[in-house]
């Protein structure tokens, strides 16, 4: 994440040096709207149930024959998600 935000402050290492000392004080970190969009425009974000974890582990073990952590299993689950509504 912090290799993201570096690129996302145009690679400028005192920008993000502050920001990650003000997120070592105090635990937040502040996005300016500039850096909000740039960061929506590269990246999108989901959530998945319980069940839909375990039904994602279930369906590409079936398909594929690979077993999927759950931290993988979101992944997945949440870009085909994301995909499916994109078409």
């Amino acid at each position: 994440f912090e290799r993201f935000l570096y690129h996302m402050s145009g690679d400028d290492a005192d920008t993000l040096r502050g920001w990650m000392e003000t997120f070592e004080k105090t635990g937040e970190l502040k996005a300016s709207d500039e850096l909000l969009a740039k960061s929506k425009a590269e990246m999108d974000s989901g959530r998945m149930s319980q069940q839909e974890i375990l039904d994602t582990i279930k369906t590409n073990y079936e398909e594929h024959q690979y077993l999927l952590d759950p931290h993988s299993a979101i992944g997945v689950g949440v870009a085909t998600k994301l995909a499916d509504q994109l078409s």
